[in-house]
Formats: C-alpha cells, structure tokens, sequence
C-alpha cells in the first residue's frame, strides 16, 4: 500500500484518523468484509464560502485519486450532461440519481459485484420516457402498455437475451403462410419474450420495494404504478418541465431502485457473486452555494438520500457531500450539530436508520491552507474471471455429487421392511367383551334429538323469527345387529341431529340467525324408495305457497349410499332446482346430469378416496413376509371385492383397480345372489366367502 507523494491532500482538521476509518469502512480486509453490512450516514463537508470551489475540488480529489479503479464512485458535480433531462440547458434540472447510477455501472471494477442494475435501468428508462412525453398521458388512454412496450425496447437495446427479440422477421410472403410466419414470428420471437421479461421485472421491482411505498397504493404492477404517477406528474411538467415536486419524485424513485441494486447480493458465505463484494461503493455530491446553477439538483438528490435511509437495505454506499449547504436544506435533513472530524470517524462505522440526521464537519480556512494528509491507495481483492465460472464449476461438481450417491447409496441401504402399525393383531387390541349393540335405543335417540330441536323452532316460528326446514332422507331403520353394523343411518341421523342442536343453540344467541327445522323421510330399505320420495317431494313443493313459512324447505340433506336409485332420486332433485348436500362418501357417478348443478357432496368422491388407498397398498409395508412374524413389504398383488348392484361399491372398486400398479383379481360378492349387469372386467360372481377365501389364501 502506498499513499501519494505529490497528489492532492485532505485538508487536515484533526482528520487522520477519519482518513484511516474511510479507508476502513470503503474496502475492509476480505477476511473482515462484513463490516460492509451497513449502511453508513450521510456525511456532509462544509467549506467555508471564501473557498468553496477551491475546498471542493481538493476534498473530492484526495479520495478520488485513492479510490481509481479499485472502488465504483461517482462524482456528482452541479450541471453534468449526463442526465436525459429534457431541459439540458438548466442544470436545476438533472436527476443527480441517473448520474449516480450510470458512473457506478461504469467504474466498477471488473468480475466484482454488483455486476448489474436491472432496478435502475427499468427505472430510468420509465423516468426518462415520462419527462420526454408529457402531454401522451392528456390524449392517450392506455399509457401502461405504452410504458411496458417502451421499457421492453430499452432492454433489448442494451442486450443481453432480449437482443435478439429486435431481429427482422421472415421476409414477407404472400399468402395464408406468409400471413402465420410473420404473426408466429411477432408472437413468439418478439411479444413473448418482451412480456415474460416485463412481468419478471415488475414483480422484481414491486416485490423488493415499491409495493411497500405509499405511491404504489396497493398495485402489485410496476407499470399501472409509473402510469398512476406520470397521470399526475405530467400535467405538472406540462406547466413547468423544471417542475421541483415532480422532479423530487422521479430522484427518489431511481435512486430508490438504485439503492436496491447496490444492495443485492448479500455479504459473503460460498456463492460467488457474494463472496465478490469486497468493497463499498462511494459517492461525491457537490453542493453549490444556496442560488446558484445547480444547487437545487444537489440538495433534491440530499433529499431523496434522506427518504430511502428508512427503507433501504445494507449494504449501502458512503455518500460524502461537500459545499454549503443551505439552512433549509439542513432543516429538512433533521438539523445536524457540528462534529468534528475525529466524531466523524467514530460514525463511518454506523447503520444509519430512518430519521438519522446526516453527520456535519466544517472544514477551516487554516486547513485549506495548510498541506495536508495523504489519502492511501484504496485495495481491494480482484476476479481475473467472471462469476459465472465459479457458479458453473460449483453446479457441475454438485450434480455429480448428487449422481454419484443415487447411484451408490441404494445398493448400501435396502429399504426398511418394519411392519406398519407393529406386528400386532387387531385382536389384541380389541375390548374385553363385545360392545353391545342397542339397534332401536340408538336409531331412537337420534330421532328423539331431532324431534326435540323441532319443537324449539316451533316455539321460535310462534314467536315471530324466521324459520326453515330442510328434508332429510334415511334408508329404513336397521333392524338386527348386523345390519347396524353394515348400515350407515344410524350415525347419520346422529350427526344430522348434533348438527342442528349446534344451529339452533347460536341462532338462541343471535337474531340473525335463523332456525333450522329438519323433515326426517324414510326412503325404503336400501333407499330403495329414494326417487318416488324426491318426486313427491317436488309436488309438495310447487303448492309452496299455501305451506306455513316454517315448513318451507329450503335444501335436503341425503343420501348415505351410492346407489341406482339414489342418483335417479338426486336428477329428480336437480330438475326442479332443489340444493342437495351429501353426508358421506359418494361415488363420482352420482354428480351426473341436472344434479351437477344443485349436489354438494361433503366429502371427495370416491376417486380420490381411491387413489389413496391404491398408493396406500402399493407403498407401505402392510403384506407380511412367508415365514417372517416382524418383516413386511408392499402389496404387489390386489384381492378386490365388489358388488356391482352397489353404485358406490362398483365405483370405489373400479377406480382402485385404475390406480393400483400391481396385478389383482376381483370378486364380485353379494350374499342374496343379486349382482349388477355390468360387474368389472374378470370379475367372478360369488354368494358366500367360502369360494374366494382359497383364492386370497394362495
């Protein structure tokens, strides 16, 4: 490291120690480069007004000579050319926040990061086209797709992917074929590709910060954003193209997205585009006495800065303003107290937050005058390659890694064969005596429930509330042990019944509910009734109008079974328009025809309820090994039992056998002899047990 000889020197006002710490706090060791996650205050150096430009070229010199070409700054003097304003000759008009980002892009030092400004460029080129167009947003409607298609053109001119989307297309044909090689070419080589990037980028920009900012106003586009505020803005540089309030904004919002930029990616760890940010980017402003050319642009750029310390992330750049500022300016910066320079150094450490006043040091004329202290030769760490060679190596070596162990672990490891569930039977598990079954206590109390609730939504109809009933349809009541145990009326009218208890209880505590009445209709054994039911159910209701309002019915809750007769009762039910809500499982054929449209089963249909148990059998240890008491495996081979005159049986077994990637054989089962007339592929018909239970054994 060597400091210069015969280059300018900073003014020394106490400062070598703020001289070492800059050096510190710009390009810290690469082992220490964590001490970059941070983002420093603004400081600001007052020269005295004698000596102002005299003071501003040494200061700014001093660090600029240290820093070429080892650290991306950018010098920021009043009246650059380098913004796209449209009012060149007025230096108050610059966008100090443009020329910040074009002169970091270009003195950043080669494979370091950050590499690239996605948020600042798409940013600019909005700014840009806003200021250079005014009076569109007056005549046109749809500025956002103008804004979208203008960003799109930028970024396909500064190139990179979308460089090919400005390619001519095919040569023109005549003809059908030349009129869908052009609309292909148009489509897809230029449209497409322009959309996906813009869509990309708006969710980058909106999701990294302007989504959470007060101009963005809930939008989740960037371009409906920048329409929004350019539909405002416009008018006022209609008026005056220098317009102050107008001009803040567009500042902040590019140096909002640059900040952005410069943020990403993180400090350190093993990815190489972090592991190469070893230094901070610096930034020199100048600020013109208070009236003269361009110091409104200074102090709108100080402005801005002050604004994003609230929001933005670390790491952030060092900004070193020197001039005189004005009182005004100093106010809205929240009034900073003098420091001197060896406080200062103290503060180049600092994370500076929202509200954080900038830190203050006046320069003196003896200083000025005096030598001075040499400013060493900034260094930092250097890339002779880019990135993303590293980043290749890294993937190609992680994927043969990650070859090599599926290709070598399996053979080490064999699957695990612990039987679900243990290797108990269920017997073990069962109660010490048989659960007594009580068919007609059960069926009673359930009714009994119901009934009761019945009764309370008469006394509330009487009372003058709104009342209305729903129809529940049950197969005949079980009547032997067996058929409660096979039968599912028992614990639907239970749950029927809770249901309503729990509606009624509320609708006692808040007059806005209404009162449920339930119409409990036996539909046959097997429900075998279920149609005749529904259609006189439909007569009762054409005459509605001479039925009380409590006995109004609004929807019907059925069927526990899948059946042929079931689903004709569900179409009947559906032609007239009624709401049908399902209580247990259902097979997908019962949503059919007009019933699609009113029938809400309550849970998924049997297809799913399939595919689960195929993927069950197919991947869990459940069948054991021959001789083995403790090992098991997947079940590669299916006894599937179904009853064809059963809907639901039918469905469930068919969807099963779709599903189940092993081989299966399939009975068709029905103790009364009765079966379907289209039973599945192979399946062999059997009244009793006794002629598949040989098959399952073997």
């Amino acid at each position: 490291m060597t400091a210069p000889l015969d280059g300018p020197r900073f003014p020394n006002d106490q400062a070598t120690d703020f001289v070492r710490e800059f050096q510190a706090t710009v390009a810290p060791r690469y082992e220490n480069r964590a001490k970059l996650e941070t983002s420093p205050p603004l400081f600001i150096l007052r020269v005295p007004q004698a000596s102002y430009q005299s003071g501003v070229n040494r200061v700014v010199a001093a660090f600029t000579g240290a820093l070429s070409q080892r650290v991306p700054y950018a010098h920021l003097p009043a009246g650059t050319r380098e913004d796209f304003s449209p009012v060149r000759a007025d230096p108050d008009s610059h966008l100090l926040a443009v020329d910040a980002g074009r002169q970091l892009f270009r003195s950043a030092p080669e494979h370091m990061t950050p590499d690239r400004f996605p948020q600042f460029d798409v940013m600019c080129g909005l700014v840009e086209y806003v200021r250079s167009n005014p009076g569109k947003w007056a005549t046109t409607d749809d500025m956002e797709a103008a804004l979208r298609r203008d960003a799109g053109e930028r970024r396909a001119q500064r190139g990179g992917l979308l460089a090919f989307t400005r390619m001519q297309g095919p040569e023109d044909g005549g003809g059908i074929a030349g009129f869908l090689a052009r609309l292909s070419w148009l489509s897809f080589v230029q449209l497409l590709p322009r959309w996906l990037w813009a869509r990309r980028i708006s969710r980058t920009v909106v999701r990294s910060w302007l989504g959470a900012e007060r101009v963005a106003q809930g939008s989740r586009n960037l371009f409906r954003v920048m329409d929004q505020v350019a539909a405002v803005r416009s008018v006022q540089l209609m008026d005056d193209p220098a317009d102050e309030e107008a001009l803040q904004e567009f500042d902040w919002l590019v140096l909002r997205a640059l900040m952005e930029d410069l943020r990403r990616p993180g400090i350190g760890r093993i990815l190489p585009g972090r592991r190469r940010r070893t230094c901070r980017p610096v930034l020199f402003v100048k600020i013109p006495p208070e009236g003269e050319p361009g110091a409104r642009a200074a102090e709108r750029f100080l402005r801005s800065l002050y604004r994003v310390q609230g929001t933005v992330k670390p790491p952030g750049p060092l900004v070193i303003a020197v001039g005189l500022p004005s009182d005004s300016l100093l106010e809205e910066l929240g009034n900073p107290s003098e420091s001197t320079f060896p406080d200062a150094s103290v503060r180049l450490a600092d994370h500076a937050s929202a509200g954080t006043p900038p830190v203050l040091v006046d320069i003196s004329e003896r200083a000025l005058a005096a030598r001075g202290v040499p400013v060493p030769h900034v260094t930092t760490r250097t890339f002779r390659f880019s990135r993303y060679v590293p980043l290749s190596i890294a993937s190609g070596v992680t994927a043969l890694a990650l070859l090599a162990v599926a290709l070598l672990l399996p053979p080490l490891f064999s699957a695990p064969q612990d039987c679900l569930g243990g290797t108990g039977s269920v017997a073990e598990s069962a109660p010490a005596e048989p659960i007594r079954v009580d068919t007609a206590g059960w069926y009673e109390a359930a009714v009994k429930t119901i009934e009761e609730q019945n009764k309370r939504v008469a006394r509330y109809a009487d009372q003058g509330r709104t009342v209305r009933t729903v129809v529940a349809f049950v197969s005949d009541p079980p009547k032997t042990d067996d058929e409660t145990r096979f039968d599912g009326t028992i614990p639907e009218l239970r749950g029927i019944a809770m249901w309503q208890e729990k509606l009624n209880k509320e609708a006692a505590a808040d007059d806005s509910l209404i009162p449920l009445h339930v119409d409990v209709r036996q539909a046959g054994v097997a429900f075998r009734d279920a149609e005749s039911e529904a259609k006189k159910l439909v007569a009762e209701l054409e005459g509605e109008e001479s039925v009380p309002t409590r006995e109004r019915v609004v929807g019907v809750l059925a069927f526990a079974q899948s059946r042929n007769e079931t689903r004709a009762a569900l179409r009947v039910l559906g032609e007239a328009g009624i709401p049908t809500i399902g209580t247990t499982a259902t097979a997908d054929e019962m949503l059919s025809g007009p019933a699609t449209r009113t029938y809400w089963p309550s849970t998924p249909f049997n297809s799913r309820e399939a595919r689960i148990e195929a993927d069950f059998a197919y991947t869990e240890n459940i069948v054991a090994e021959p001789g083995a008491e403790d090992v098991c495996t997947p079940a590669r081979h299916a006894i599937v039992i179904e009853s064809s005159v059963d809907l639901y049986s039918h469905s469930l077994a068919g969807q099963f056998v779709s599903a189940f990637k092993g081989t299966h054989d399939v009975f068709d089962f029905n103790q009364e002899g009765v079966f379907g007339p289209d039973p599945l592929s192979g399946a062999i018909s059997q009244p009793d047990a006794g002629g598949w239970r040989g098959r399952c054994a073997t």
